[in-house]
């Protein structure tokens, strides 16, 4: 066996047979959810779990909204002092 599961994604038992990430909502970098980390390590941002609004978790490390209801997954940006 490859390591895949019966519909062709990457199995993780930790996670229920799928690959989830967790989400950095101010740079959007996607990390495995299996791994320990709950701050984004590029600014401090804690890591989303799951969509916010529906709570559907995250299954591509590309996802800018949630597949589920559309949310989208970044903060909104903040204006800078002038």
């Amino acid at each position: 066996m490859d390591g895949s599961s019966k519909d062709g994604f990457p199995e993780d038992s930790a996670v229920g047979g799928r690959l989830h990430y967790r989400l950095c909502p101010h740079c959007l970098r996607a990390v495995p959810a299996g791994l320990n980390e709950r701050y984004c390590v590029n600014d401090g941002t804690r890591l989303l779990e799951g969509c916010p609004v529906c709570q559907r978790s995250i299954s591509s490390p590309y996802a800018h909204f949630c597949a589920a209801c559309g949310h989208p997954f970044a903060l909104p940006a903040r204006e800078e002092p002038r």
